[in-house]
């Protein structure tokens, strides 16, 4: 959670209550600030405190979860008290944004040890959300060159190194003058694409997981989910660039026309 950029949980939490559901916030770290562009965050660490709380909720009668929306987590002890909380409580569907880098790095304070446990905790995703720098650290696939065949490679060789099949969506893959998501189904390479906006939009990678998350536990199906979330998360990158809104992703329009059930 970033105290100064609406990004990571304080920008899920209201989307997914736009949706009807009601979240329940676990933060891995809270942060003075995101971690891109402003500078090095002051960071409370929470491991030892969800180890407790997935203690405690043991004893809580009739507690469950339908879903889990995992994203930037930020240390290894947390990502082990992550695995420990989803084997316990085993949601029958785990959306997880695996946030490691983007534009060819690894982000500030992540290292090859934080790569390697969260490759463990993708085990237990059901939907994966990388973007293309994600999607070539965990894959081993080189992805200089972001073609279709790469592409499907890249996807099929993460596929293949976990143990039970995935649905995998790879997002932020510029093509022109437009920006779209892949993914793969009944092994076909599939894609949608909108608008490309020239800017780069905080949060845009962390609005998506939610946003998805949402119309993924309305019932839809995949394919119409990941063509809905990025039509939605369009209205909220055009509000943004008009708004000049410099913190996330201005999501007071996309709130409403969530919470109303628009397409």
């Amino acid at each position: 959670m970033s105290a100064v950029g609406n990004i990571s949980m304080t920008e899920a939490l209201p989307i997914l209550a736009a949706f009807g559901q009601r979240p329940v916030p676990l933060p891995t770290v809270v942060l003075s600030a995101q971690t891109e562009g402003l500078g090095e965050p002051a960071k409370l660490q929470t491991a030892s405190w969800l180890e407790q709380t997935n203690q405690q909720w043991q004893e809580i009668t009739d507690l469950r979860f339908d879903q889990a929306l995992i994203g930037y987590v930020g240390n290894v002890a947390a990502l082990t008290a992550v695995q420990q909380l989803l084997t316990t409580w085993q949601p029958m569907e785990v959306v997880l944004d695996p946030v490691l880098g983007d534009h060819g790095k690894l982000y500030p304070g992540l290292d090859t040890n934080y790569v390697s446990a969260l490759s463990s905790l993708l085990e237990l995703g059901t939907v994966l959300t990388p973007n293309l720098t994600e999607l070539e650290i965990l894959s081993g696939v080189n992805l200089t060159v972001v073609d279709n065949e790469y592409l499907q490679r890249a996807l099929q060789t993460l596929n293949q190194k976990l143990p039970n099949p995935k649905q995998i969506i790879v997002t932020g893959v510029k093509r022109k003058n437009q920006i779209g998501s892949f993914w793969l189904a009944d092994g076909k390479l599939q894609s949608y694409f909108v608008k490309y906006l020239p800017r780069h939009f905080s949060g845009a990678g962390d609005a998506f997981a939610a946003i998805l998350t949402g119309y993924l536990g309305r019932g839809s199906t995949l394919a119409d989910s990941v063509q809905q979330t990025m039509n939605t998360l369009q209205l909220a990158m055009n509000a943004t660039l008009e708004s000049d809104y410099d913190s996330g992703l201005d999501l007071v329009n996309v709130l409403r026309v969530i919470t109303n059930g628009e397409k």
